[in-house]
This record gives structure tokens, C-alpha cells and sequence, in this order.
């Protein structure tokens, strides 16, 4: 059975679950039957019982550890007393080397000689020159100490069983102090002791401003950190610096955050870290909503009323459009799915659905499609959309909005070369058309950039094939119907891409 409890929203959690567990079955305890297998069979064993075969168990590893090393140091003392009376007669053994006829009539002569083994033997013959100097001699001499002494501590512990113990106390300290750490739960006699906190320790709601960077990051800060951040684009400036959106809210609220595998995420906003504006930012894996990170392409505040809040409009990468109302995205579930997307796609852009005015669609190719609404359908939640731009094989999407024949479009080349165009010079067509070209590729090359020109200037953060960053304003896109090239880009590499920042 699962049993769910929703809460207003501007109830406390933690008091709920706090009140729960003190009055309820929620949290409870229970006897059960502690059954192991021990000696091969399944046995009912106390807590004391447990412990000691552990130790008993432990003992049994530890005597079978120290015969394994035994019998390995007791072999490696053998060659070693082979190697020290080899090197101590060096001359003899080597006129008998080189009076043999061969390697095993060597072997033969000095097993016979030095009364060796033939492990032994064999080791002085497949000792290196490099290893009769003094300094070898010595270190042969000092590692067969070290290994009678050796042989003699493994010999004591296996013949005592007092020491056998000490070796699993040690052993267990040791395991003890590497992972010592505070115990992570509180052992209470009964549930008396549990205190429930007050009920006016409620958080105070503060203005914050949830920040949407390029890279599909976000993070928060205070109205004041980020109006007086750094926004200007420098030889450090990276993509997280751009900034996508800034949405005002406040830190009792809930925000809707759409990512780009048509996902939607609800986010408390006190849950995201406050940080600064260079920050990083967190990712939907930061906030274990998903297990791969997802990229956010649009954030948004919860309407209060829903059925009053209007559509949803959806686009993806390869040209498809859905309208929704945001009635379809009242789930009480923190993360769902938002949009039917075709593998290998993305969704690029969510916002709001405006009645009035076109839909601009622009690609690669520089081809600018100035499309009508009327025939958009309202679809539900995971469907896919319909067709918004036809786009060709060799050619791509790269930008999406909605306007009237008062928005101007500035364009960027990958030659530096840029544009503005009024959607009032585009001839209009309905949905699924290739659209207008504005711009000659095979003499400027493909469009790397478009953006709609607003009232006040909007920086915009080019990228090289170097990845190189040049920083424009859209008040230098001056010519209106006519390419020009930017002059502080005169002798670069080619642009590959741009966004605003």
C-alpha cells in the first residue's frame, strides 16, 4: 500500500513528517528472528551469538593467512640461504659454471659441492652478475634476517591463540579508525524522548532570482548579487557564464524547469543552493532527478490558476511545434514527461504561446520562415506536436520565436559576416514551408546565429573552431538588408557557433 499526503503550499515538511512519526505507526519497531548461516547451516542466533563466530570466523582467516605466508617466507628464506653461499664461495662457483658442459651438469656439480637443493641450484644460476657486488651480498644478508624474522613472528602466532586474537583486535582498530566517523542515527529508550520542534520556525520568504545559464545549468542568488554581477565577456567568459534566463521569484515558490529530452522538473526554489553568479550551477542529476545530467532549456514560475495561465508553446530541434495548455502540467509528480521528442532530437525552446503575430523559424542554410498560427492545434501533454519548418537534409534549425512585422532579426555567419532583416521584408507562409533565404551561405557561409534585436543591446558570445571566444554587441549589426563583416573578427578562424550572453 502507498498512501500519499499533499500538503498547501505554504506548509511546513519537516512539522508534518515530525507530528507523523511522533503520533502514528509511520515509524515503528519490531521483533524479528535473527537466523545466519553458520557452519554451513542456517542457525537463530542472538546478537552475542553473531559476534562470536565473527570472531571465531576471523580467527579461522587469520590462521589460514598466516600458514599461506609461512610456508611462502620459509621458501623465500630457502633460496636466499642458497644465494648467501653462493655469492660468500663466488669463485668456486663460478669455475665450476664454466667447466660444465652444459646448464644441468652445472646444477648437478653444485648441488653435489654445496650440499643445495635444486631450487637453490637453480637460483644461483639464474642470479645476474649485477647482484655480486658488496652492496648485493649485503642486501641478500639483510633480507634473509628479515625473513627469519618473519618466518619466526608467523610461527608464533599460529602455535598461540592468545596472539591469534591480539591480530584480530589490531585488526579490527585499524578498520575502526579508517572509517570512524559520528554515529548518523540517535538511539532513543522509547519515543518519549522524541521532541517535536516548535511550530513558529517557519522560514522567512526572501526575493531570489533563479539564473537559466547556456550550459542547461541553474543556480540562485539575491536580487543584489545579480544586478551587480559581472556580465561582461572576457578571455575567461565560457558558455555557463551566458546567461539563458533570469527568473525573479521568491523562495517559497515552485518553479517548472522543461529540459531538452522533453522532461519537466518541478524544483522548489529553496531547494536549489544560493551560490554566486561565476558559480557552475547544479543539473537535474545534482538535484536526483535524473541519473545523467539534463540539459534545462526553460524555466518557469507555477502559475497560480492553471485553467487561467494559457499555452505552452514546444519546439524541438528538427522543426516540430506543440502547443499546450499548462493545465496538462498540474501532476503532482516532481518529474514527468513533458513532450514527445524523436530519438536523436531535442527540445530547444519552451515559452509561452502569443495569439498574435508569426512564428519565425531560422536555419543554417539561411533560410528565415515567417509562419501563420491559425492552424496550430492545442495538443496534450506527450504528443509530439506538429510540423513547423521544413527543413533540408544538409541544413539545420537554429532558431526559433514569435514576432510581428516590428521585430528585427540580426544574423551572424561563421565569416564574421552579419545582417539585420525586419519580418515586415518576409513574405509570409503558413507552417512547414522552407521559408525566405536572406543570406548568400556560398559567399558568407553558413549562419551560425539569430536573435531577435530588442530595444536595449544584447551581447553576443561567439565561439571559433579553437573555441576561442569573441564578444559582440548587437548595437555593431548595423546594416539593415546588407551583409557586413564585423571588423574585429577581420583575419580570425571561422566562427561555428554563438549565443547571446
Amino acid at each position: 500500500m502507498r498512501a500519499t499526503i499533499k500538503l498547501k503550499k505554504d506548509a511546513s515538511v519537516k512539522e508534518v513528517l515530525d507530528v507523523l512519526f511522533k503520533y502514528t505507526d509511520l515509524e515503528c519497531s519490531y521483533g524479528i528472528n535473527m537466523v545466519a548461516i553458520a557452519d554451513g547451516r542456517p542457525q537463530q542466533m542472538g546478537l552475542l551469538d553473531i559476534i562470536a563466530y565473527y570472531v571465531y570466523y576471523q580467527r579461522e582467516v587469520i590462521v589460514r593467512r598466516t600458514k599461506f605466508d609461512l610456508d611462502a617466507a620459509r621458501e623465500r628464506a630457502h633460496i636466499l640461504e642458497g644465494l648467501v653461499i653462493a655469492v660468500t664461495n663466488i669463485d668456486e662457483v663460478v669455475r665450476i659454471i664454466k667447466k660444465s658442459a652444459n646448464t644441468t651438469e652445472a646444477k648437478t656439480k653444485l648441488k653435489e659441492r654445496f650440499v643445495l637443493s635444486e631450487r637453490q641450484a637453480q637460483a644461483i644460476l639464474d642470479m645476474r652478475l649485477a647482484r655480486l657486488t658488496n652492496l648485493e651480498v649485503e642486501k641478500l644478508q639483510q633480507e634473509l634476517a628479515e625473513v627469519k624474522a618473519l618466518i619466526e613472528r608467523l610461527s608464533a602466532i599460529l602455535n598461540s591463540r592468545t596472539l591469534q586474537f591480539e591480530t584480530i583486535k589490531t585488526e579490527i582498530n585499524e578498520i575502526k579508525k579508517k572509517y570512524a566517523d559520528e554515529r548518523r542515527s540517535r538511539v532513543l529508550a522509547s519515543d518519549e524522548e522524541y521532541v517535536v520542534g516548535a511550530e513558529d520556525n517557519s522560514k522567512p520568504v526572501e526575493k531570489t532570482v533563479v539564473v537559466l545559464s547556456a550550459d542547461g545549468a541553474i543556480k540562485r542568488m539575491s536580487p543584489r548579487s545579480f544586478s551587480s554581477a559581472k556580465k561582461e565577456i572576457g578571455e575567461k567568459t565560457v558558455e555557463r557564464d551566458a546567461v539563458v534566463a533570469g527568473l525573479a521569484t521568491q523562495t517559497d515558490k515552485t518553479i517548472l524547469c522543461f529540459t531538452e529530452n522533453g522532461n519537466a522538473a518541478k524544483i522548489a526554489v529553496e531547494d536549489i543552493p544560493e551560490m554566486r553568479f561565476s558559480a557552475k550551477g547544479i543539473s537535474t542529476a545534482d538535484l536526483a532527478l535524473t541519473v545523467e545530467p539534463e540539459k534545462i532549456v526553460s524555466v518557469f514560475e507555477i502559475p497560480e490558476n492553471l485553467a487561467e495561465a494559457g499555452d505552452l508553446l514546444f519546439v524541438s530541434s528538427d522543426g516540430m511545434i506543440k502547443r499546450s495548455p499548462w493545465t496538462e502540467y498540474g501532476l503532482a509528480k516532481s518529474f514527468y514527461q513533458a513532450a514527445k521528442v524523436k530519438d536523436g532530437e531535442k527540445i530547444v525552446k519552451v515559452e509561452p504561446w502569443t495569439d498574435d503575430g508569426v512564428m519565425l523559424f531560422a536555419t543554417t542554410g539561411g533560410y528565415v520562415l515567417a509562419a501563420a498560427k491559425d492552424d496550430v492545434p492545442v495538443q496534450g501533454r506527450i504528443s509530439g506536436g506538429v510540423k513547423g519548418v521544413a527543413v533540408a537534409d544538409d541544413d539545420k534549425m537554429i532558431m526559433f520565436a514569435q514576432g510581428d512585422d516590428n521585430t528585427e532579426l540580426a544574423l551572424i555567419t561563421e565569416n564574421a559576416f552579419t545582417k539585420r532583416i525586419s519580418v515586415a521584408d518576409i513574405d509570409k507562409f503558413a507552417r512547414y514551408r522552407k521559408g525566405m533565404r536572406v543570406v548568400n551561405t556560398k559567399l558568407y557561409g553558413n549562419v551560425v546565429f539569430v536573435g531577435v534585436l530588442g530595444e536595449k543591446d544584447k551581447d553576443i558570445l561567439c565561439f571559433d573552431r579553437n573555441d576561442n571566444v569573441f564578444g559582440h554587441s548587437s548595437s555593431e549589426i548595423v546594416a539593415r538588408g546588407k551583409e557586413a563583416k564585423l571588423e574585429q573578427m577581420k583575419n580570425k578562424t571561422k566562427i561555428v557557433r554563438a549565443i547571446e550572453f
